[in-house]
Protein backbone atom coordinates (compact mmCIF):
# COMPACT_ATOMS: atom_id res chain seq x y z
CA UNK A 1 0.00 0.00 0.00
CA UNK A 2 1.20 3.50 -0.92
CA UNK A 3 2.77 5.46 1.96
CA UNK A 4 1.19 8.82 2.76
CA UNK A 5 3.22 11.88 3.11
CA UNK A 6 2.41 14.00 5.63
CA UNK A 7 0.66 17.23 5.97
CA UNK A 8 4.11 19.01 6.29
CA UNK A 9 6.12 17.25 3.49
CA UNK A 10 3.11 18.09 1.48
CA UNK A 11 2.89 21.64 1.81
CA UNK A 12 6.99 21.89 1.40
CA UNK A 13 5.94 20.61 -1.93
CA UNK A 14 3.13 22.94 -3.01
CA UNK A 15 5.52 25.83 -1.75
CA UNK A 16 8.30 24.75 -3.42
CA UNK A 17 10.83 26.61 -6.25
CA UNK A 18 10.65 24.79 -9.12
CA UNK A 19 13.04 26.19 -12.01
CA UNK A 20 12.56 24.07 -14.88
CA UNK A 21 15.03 21.27 -14.37
CA UNK A 22 15.63 21.79 -10.63
CA UNK A 23 13.69 22.04 -7.33
CA UNK A 24 14.42 24.08 -4.40
CA UNK A 25 12.80 24.45 -0.66
CA UNK A 26 14.04 26.19 2.40
CA UNK A 27 15.42 24.14 5.15
CA UNK A 28 13.74 22.08 7.42
CA UNK A 29 14.05 19.57 10.34
CA UNK A 30 16.07 16.58 9.59
CA UNK A 31 12.82 14.26 9.83
CA UNK A 32 11.10 16.59 7.50
CA UNK A 33 14.22 17.07 5.01
CA UNK A 34 14.32 12.94 5.06
CA UNK A 35 11.11 12.76 3.20
CA UNK A 36 11.26 15.21 1.17
CA UNK A 37 14.22 13.89 0.03
CA UNK A 38 13.35 10.42 -0.64
CA UNK A 39 10.08 12.10 -2.58
CA UNK A 40 12.21 13.82 -4.75
CA UNK A 41 15.11 10.73 -5.40
CA UNK A 42 12.60 9.04 -6.23
CA UNK A 43 11.01 11.64 -8.78
CA UNK A 44 14.82 11.27 -10.52
CA UNK A 45 15.88 14.05 -8.47
CA UNK A 46 19.75 14.25 -7.38
CA UNK A 47 20.78 16.78 -5.28
CA UNK A 48 23.57 19.03 -6.38
CA UNK A 49 25.77 21.63 -4.15
CA UNK A 50 27.92 24.56 -4.73
CA UNK A 51 26.10 27.21 -6.76
CA UNK A 52 22.81 25.24 -8.21
CA UNK A 53 22.33 23.70 -4.02
CA UNK A 54 19.07 21.91 -5.47
CA UNK A 55 17.37 18.90 -6.76
CA UNK A 56 18.28 18.69 -10.19
CA UNK A 57 16.34 16.36 -12.78
CA UNK A 58 16.89 15.25 -16.24
CA UNK A 59 13.56 16.76 -16.98
CA UNK A 60 10.94 18.98 -16.54
CA UNK A 61 10.44 18.82 -13.12
CA UNK A 62 6.85 20.53 -12.64
CA UNK A 63 4.85 17.48 -14.00
CA UNK A 64 6.46 15.20 -11.04
CA UNK A 65 6.00 17.59 -8.08
CA UNK A 66 2.06 18.12 -9.49
CA UNK A 67 1.92 14.06 -9.65
CA UNK A 68 3.16 13.59 -6.41
CA UNK A 69 0.51 16.05 -5.01
CA UNK A 70 -2.82 14.55 -6.61
CA UNK A 71 -1.82 11.32 -4.74
CA UNK A 72 -0.55 12.51 -1.89
CA UNK A 73 1.92 9.46 -1.68
CA UNK A 74 5.33 8.93 -1.57
CA UNK A 75 6.10 7.92 -5.48
CA UNK A 76 7.34 4.08 -6.36
CA UNK A 77 11.16 3.73 -6.12
CA UNK A 78 12.65 2.55 -9.58
CA UNK A 79 11.89 -1.09 -9.83
CA UNK A 80 11.20 -1.09 -14.21
CA UNK A 81 14.67 0.46 -14.32
CA UNK A 82 14.28 3.72 -16.05
CA UNK A 83 16.94 6.25 -17.28
CA UNK A 84 15.83 9.20 -19.00
CA UNK A 85 17.64 9.17 -22.56
CA UNK A 86 20.32 11.63 -22.76
CA UNK A 87 20.17 14.07 -25.52
CA UNK A 88 23.55 12.65 -27.21
CA UNK A 89 22.20 9.31 -27.00
CA UNK A 90 19.01 10.14 -28.51
CA UNK A 91 20.08 11.75 -31.49
CA UNK A 92 21.99 8.51 -31.89
CA UNK A 93 18.55 6.68 -32.36
CA UNK A 94 17.38 9.20 -34.38
CA UNK A 95 20.35 9.15 -36.99
CA UNK A 96 20.26 5.80 -37.40
CA UNK A 97 16.24 5.54 -37.54
CA UNK A 98 16.28 6.60 -41.54
CA UNK A 99 13.32 9.27 -40.11
CA UNK A 100 13.95 10.69 -43.48
CA UNK A 101 12.28 7.96 -45.29
CA UNK A 102 8.82 8.04 -43.39
CA UNK A 103 5.63 8.85 -45.21
CA UNK A 104 3.21 11.17 -43.46
CA UNK A 105 1.14 8.95 -42.89
CA UNK A 106 3.67 6.25 -40.83
CA UNK A 107 2.65 5.46 -37.41
CA UNK A 108 5.63 5.63 -34.60
CA UNK A 109 6.31 3.73 -31.44
CA UNK A 110 7.97 4.03 -28.08
CA UNK A 111 7.53 1.05 -25.86
CA UNK A 112 8.63 1.73 -22.08
CA UNK A 113 8.21 5.33 -22.85
CA UNK A 114 9.25 6.59 -20.04
CA UNK A 115 8.99 10.31 -20.17
CA UNK A 116 9.17 10.23 -23.98
CA UNK A 117 12.77 11.87 -24.01
CA UNK A 118 13.36 10.21 -27.61
CA UNK A 119 9.86 11.38 -29.26
CA UNK A 120 10.30 14.94 -27.38
CA UNK A 121 13.97 14.80 -29.06
CA UNK A 122 12.13 14.16 -32.50
CA UNK A 123 9.98 16.62 -32.57
CA UNK A 124 12.53 19.49 -31.13
CA UNK A 125 14.76 18.60 -33.98
CA UNK A 126 11.71 17.50 -36.86
CA UNK A 127 12.95 20.24 -39.19
CA UNK A 128 16.39 18.08 -39.59
CA UNK A 129 15.21 14.56 -39.15
CA UNK A 130 11.42 14.27 -40.91
CA UNK A 131 10.87 15.37 -44.73
CA UNK A 132 6.99 15.31 -44.57
CA UNK A 133 7.16 17.10 -40.78
CA UNK A 134 4.44 19.84 -42.07
CA UNK A 135 2.17 17.12 -44.01
CA UNK A 136 1.11 15.39 -40.65
CA UNK A 137 1.01 16.38 -37.89
CA UNK A 138 3.26 14.14 -34.96
CA UNK A 139 1.82 13.60 -32.06
CA UNK A 140 -1.69 11.59 -33.61
CA UNK A 141 0.53 9.25 -35.17
CA UNK A 142 2.53 8.24 -32.35
CA UNK A 143 1.72 5.76 -30.01
CA UNK A 144 3.02 5.16 -26.63
CA UNK A 145 3.22 2.14 -23.81
CA UNK A 146 4.18 2.83 -20.68
CA UNK A 147 3.53 1.20 -17.38
CA UNK A 148 4.49 3.65 -14.61
CA UNK A 149 0.78 6.32 -13.46
CA UNK A 150 3.31 8.70 -12.71
CA UNK A 151 4.89 8.55 -16.49
CA UNK A 152 1.59 8.52 -17.83
CA UNK A 153 0.81 11.04 -16.47
CA UNK A 154 3.30 13.14 -17.56
CA UNK A 155 3.38 12.14 -21.19
CA UNK A 156 -0.93 13.55 -20.80
CA UNK A 157 0.48 16.52 -19.97
CA UNK A 158 2.78 17.01 -22.78
CA UNK A 159 0.11 16.56 -25.46
CA UNK A 160 0.45 13.08 -26.26
CA UNK A 161 -2.45 11.18 -27.58
CA UNK A 162 -2.10 7.47 -27.51
CA UNK A 163 -1.02 6.35 -24.29
CA UNK A 164 -1.46 2.24 -22.95
CA UNK A 165 -0.92 2.56 -19.58
CA UNK A 166 1.24 -1.45 -18.90
CA UNK A 167 4.05 -3.62 -19.01
CA UNK A 168 5.25 -3.39 -22.43
CA UNK A 169 5.56 -7.40 -22.54
CA UNK A 170 2.30 -7.67 -22.22
CA UNK A 171 0.96 -5.24 -25.27
CA UNK A 172 -0.79 -6.42 -28.48
CA UNK A 173 -1.82 -4.74 -30.84
CA UNK A 174 -2.72 -5.10 -34.49
CA UNK A 175 -1.18 -2.08 -35.50
CA UNK A 176 2.14 -1.97 -37.15
CA UNK A 177 4.67 1.02 -36.98
CA UNK A 178 6.81 1.82 -39.59
CA UNK A 179 9.77 3.45 -36.50
CA UNK A 180 9.74 2.16 -33.39
CA UNK A 181 12.34 4.28 -31.17
CA UNK A 182 13.16 2.45 -27.81
CA UNK A 183 15.24 2.69 -24.73
CA UNK A 184 14.05 -0.21 -22.68
CA UNK A 185 14.76 -1.04 -19.58
CA UNK A 186 18.52 -3.52 -19.76
CA UNK A 187 17.81 -4.88 -16.09
CA UNK A 188 15.29 -5.59 -14.24
CA UNK A 189 14.74 -7.66 -10.65
CA UNK A 190 14.76 -11.39 -12.20
CA UNK A 191 15.74 -10.62 -15.53
CA UNK A 192 19.42 -9.50 -16.45
CA UNK A 193 18.82 -8.97 -19.82
CA UNK A 194 15.26 -7.37 -19.85
CA UNK A 195 16.94 -5.08 -22.91
CA UNK A 196 16.57 -8.88 -25.06
CA UNK A 197 12.83 -9.42 -24.35
CA UNK A 198 11.95 -5.83 -24.92
CA UNK A 199 13.54 -5.57 -27.80
CA UNK A 200 12.17 -8.51 -29.62
CA UNK A 201 8.85 -8.01 -28.42
CA UNK A 202 8.77 -4.93 -30.10
CA UNK A 203 10.18 -6.14 -33.36
CA UNK A 204 7.12 -8.22 -34.27
CA UNK A 205 4.96 -4.84 -34.41
CA UNK A 206 7.69 -3.49 -36.97
CA UNK A 207 5.63 -2.77 -40.06
CA UNK A 208 7.39 -4.51 -43.60
CA UNK A 209 10.25 -2.29 -44.56
CA UNK A 210 9.90 -0.73 -40.87
CA UNK A 211 13.11 0.26 -39.14
CA UNK A 212 13.71 0.18 -35.02
CA UNK A 213 16.08 1.84 -33.72
CA UNK A 214 17.18 1.51 -29.76
CA UNK A 215 19.61 1.97 -27.21
CA UNK A 216 20.77 -1.33 -25.41
CA UNK A 217 23.56 -2.37 -23.20
CA UNK A 218 26.71 -4.16 -25.06
CA UNK A 219 26.13 -7.13 -22.63
CA UNK A 220 25.41 -9.49 -26.08
CA UNK A 221 28.18 -8.16 -27.60
CA UNK A 222 31.11 -9.07 -24.63
CA UNK A 223 29.19 -12.66 -23.23
CA UNK A 224 29.80 -15.77 -24.82
CA UNK A 225 26.21 -17.43 -23.49
CA UNK A 226 23.66 -19.11 -25.48
CA UNK A 227 20.81 -16.08 -24.98
CA UNK A 228 23.63 -13.12 -25.80
CA UNK A 229 24.94 -14.85 -28.87
CA UNK A 230 21.62 -15.76 -30.15
CA UNK A 231 20.40 -12.17 -29.87
CA UNK A 232 23.61 -10.69 -31.80
CA UNK A 233 23.09 -12.84 -34.59
CA UNK A 234 19.36 -11.63 -34.40
CA UNK A 235 20.67 -8.10 -34.46
CA UNK A 236 23.34 -8.80 -37.44
CA UNK A 237 20.76 -10.85 -39.24
CA UNK A 238 18.65 -7.88 -39.17
CA UNK A 239 20.54 -4.70 -39.01
CA UNK A 240 23.53 -3.42 -36.98
CA UNK A 241 25.06 -1.43 -33.90
CA UNK A 242 27.46 1.14 -33.36
CA UNK A 243 29.20 1.95 -29.91
CA UNK A 244 28.15 5.13 -28.04
CA UNK A 245 30.02 7.20 -26.11
CA UNK A 246 31.23 5.35 -22.45
CA UNK A 247 29.79 8.04 -20.70
CA UNK A 248 26.51 8.09 -22.79
CA UNK A 249 23.87 7.76 -19.78
CA UNK A 250 26.43 8.84 -16.56
CA UNK A 251 24.20 11.82 -16.21
CA UNK A 252 21.11 9.36 -16.15
CA UNK A 253 22.73 7.62 -13.41
CA UNK A 254 23.60 4.34 -14.90
CA UNK A 255 27.03 3.99 -15.64
CA UNK A 256 27.26 1.29 -18.55
CA UNK A 257 28.74 0.77 -21.64
CA UNK A 258 25.87 0.91 -24.34
CA UNK A 259 25.57 0.67 -27.97
CA UNK A 260 22.45 1.86 -30.63
CA UNK A 261 21.58 -0.93 -32.84
CA UNK A 262 19.21 -0.43 -35.94
CA UNK A 263 17.07 -3.39 -36.70
CA UNK A 264 14.59 -3.35 -39.85
CA UNK A 265 12.28 -5.94 -41.28
CA UNK A 266 12.93 -6.06 -44.43
CA UNK A 267 11.00 -6.91 -47.46
CA UNK A 268 10.39 -9.99 -49.44
CA UNK A 269 11.87 -8.54 -51.97
CA UNK A 270 14.77 -7.02 -49.97
CA UNK A 271 15.77 -10.54 -48.75
CA UNK A 272 15.21 -12.13 -52.09
CA UNK A 273 17.86 -10.00 -53.26
CA UNK A 274 20.10 -10.46 -50.47
CA UNK A 275 19.83 -14.23 -50.18
CA UNK A 276 19.29 -15.45 -53.58
CA UNK A 277 20.55 -13.10 -56.20
CA UNK A 278 24.58 -13.14 -57.20
CA UNK A 279 26.97 -10.44 -55.86
CA UNK A 280 29.80 -9.08 -57.66
CA UNK A 281 30.69 -13.28 -58.59
CA UNK A 282 29.48 -14.21 -55.16
CA UNK A 283 26.53 -16.83 -54.45
CA UNK A 284 24.66 -13.75 -52.59
CA UNK A 285 25.41 -11.07 -50.47
CA UNK A 286 26.44 -12.29 -47.50
CA UNK A 287 28.92 -14.74 -49.09
CA UNK A 288 30.23 -11.65 -50.54
CA UNK A 289 30.44 -9.22 -47.00
CA UNK A 290 32.31 -13.21 -45.74
CA UNK A 291 34.91 -12.90 -48.26
CA UNK A 292 35.49 -9.20 -47.87
CA UNK A 293 36.20 -9.41 -44.33
CA UNK A 294 38.51 -12.07 -45.04
CA UNK A 295 40.37 -10.30 -47.47
CA UNK A 296 40.93 -7.00 -45.50
CA UNK A 297 41.27 -8.67 -42.33
CA UNK A 298 45.26 -9.70 -42.28
CA UNK A 299 44.95 -12.27 -39.74
CA UNK A 300 42.55 -13.66 -41.58
CA UNK A 301 43.79 -13.31 -45.00
CA UNK A 302 46.94 -14.96 -43.81
CA UNK A 303 45.72 -18.26 -42.46
CA UNK A 304 43.45 -18.15 -45.66
CA UNK A 305 46.97 -17.78 -47.75
CA UNK A 306 48.00 -20.95 -45.45
CA UNK A 307 45.42 -23.24 -45.98
CA UNK A 308 45.27 -22.56 -50.05
CA UNK A 309 49.59 -23.29 -49.76
CA UNK A 310 49.19 -26.42 -48.25
CA UNK A 311 46.27 -27.46 -50.76
CA UNK A 312 48.38 -26.70 -53.27
CA UNK A 313 51.53 -28.55 -52.01
CA UNK A 314 49.36 -31.54 -51.24
CA UNK A 315 50.04 -30.71 -47.09
CA UNK A 316 46.38 -31.24 -46.74
CA UNK A 317 44.38 -34.47 -45.71
CA UNK A 318 42.54 -36.53 -48.86
CA UNK A 319 39.95 -39.13 -49.04
CA UNK A 320 40.16 -42.51 -50.86
CA UNK A 321 38.97 -40.39 -54.01
CA UNK A 322 41.52 -37.97 -53.75
CA UNK A 323 39.18 -35.51 -52.68
CA UNK A 324 39.93 -32.99 -49.56
CA UNK A 325 38.44 -35.18 -46.42
CA UNK A 326 36.23 -33.96 -43.47
CA UNK A 327 39.65 -32.34 -42.02
CA UNK A 328 40.55 -30.37 -44.54
CA UNK A 329 37.02 -28.85 -45.12
CA UNK A 330 36.33 -28.52 -41.21
CA UNK A 331 39.80 -25.93 -41.60
CA UNK A 332 38.34 -23.88 -44.05
CA UNK A 333 34.82 -23.56 -42.75
CA UNK A 334 36.35 -22.31 -39.50
CA UNK A 335 38.21 -20.08 -41.28
CA UNK A 336 34.56 -18.37 -42.96
CA UNK A 337 32.95 -18.68 -39.72
CA UNK A 338 35.30 -16.82 -37.72
CA UNK A 339 34.79 -14.05 -40.28
CA UNK A 340 31.16 -14.43 -39.91
CA UNK A 341 31.57 -14.49 -35.94
CA UNK A 342 33.80 -11.00 -35.95
CA UNK A 343 31.51 -9.49 -38.41
CA UNK A 344 29.10 -10.16 -35.81
CA UNK A 345 30.83 -8.79 -32.70
CA UNK A 346 31.66 -5.41 -35.27
CA UNK A 347 27.83 -5.00 -35.80
CA UNK A 348 27.99 -5.60 -39.58
CA UNK A 349 24.33 -7.17 -40.99
CA UNK A 350 25.50 -10.76 -41.77
CA UNK A 351 23.66 -14.54 -42.24
CA UNK A 352 25.25 -17.22 -43.07
CA UNK A 353 22.70 -20.38 -43.80
CA UNK A 354 24.73 -24.24 -44.16
CA UNK A 355 23.94 -24.40 -47.94
CA UNK A 356 25.63 -21.12 -48.16
CA UNK A 357 28.95 -21.90 -45.76
CA UNK A 358 29.05 -25.50 -47.95
CA UNK A 359 29.56 -23.37 -51.45
CA UNK A 360 32.46 -21.04 -49.71
CA UNK A 361 34.10 -24.20 -48.65
CA UNK A 362 33.21 -25.62 -51.92
CA UNK A 363 34.49 -22.34 -53.82
CA UNK A 364 37.55 -22.11 -51.76
CA UNK A 365 38.55 -25.49 -52.81
CA UNK A 366 38.13 -25.16 -56.78
CA UNK A 367 40.04 -22.25 -57.03
CA UNK A 368 42.58 -23.77 -54.88
CA UNK A 369 42.27 -26.92 -57.01
CA UNK A 370 42.28 -24.99 -59.70
CA UNK A 371 45.77 -23.50 -59.10
CA UNK A 372 47.46 -26.72 -58.29
CA UNK A 373 46.26 -28.00 -61.64
CA UNK A 374 47.99 -25.48 -63.68
CA UNK A 375 50.60 -25.87 -62.03
CA UNK A 376 51.15 -29.60 -62.68
CA UNK A 377 50.37 -28.79 -66.18
CA UNK A 378 53.06 -25.75 -66.62
CA UNK A 379 55.70 -28.49 -64.70
CA UNK A 380 54.54 -31.29 -67.56
CA UNK A 381 54.89 -28.66 -70.18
Amino acid sequence: MPQKLTSAAIEILENCSVDNMAIRFPQVTPTLYNEINEVLIRLGGKWKGGRTRAHVFQEEAAPLIQFVLSTGTMPPKNPDAFFPTPAAAARGVMLMAELDKLLAEDLILEPQAGNAALLDYLQAHAEEFLINENDSPLKPRIHLVEKSPLRCAILHSKGYLNIQQLDFLQYQTDLRFARILMNPPFSVPGSKTAYIDHILHAFTFLAPGGVLSTVAPDHFIRHEDQRSQSFLEFVTTNGYFEANDPYAFREAGANVQTVTIALENSTTREIELAETEPYQNYLNYYCFLTCLRINNEPHLYERATQLGRKLNDGHLGLNLLGEPNNETRDAIRDLYETAVHELRKLGSNIKMKPTWMNWLVSTFLTEHSSDRTKEISLQAA
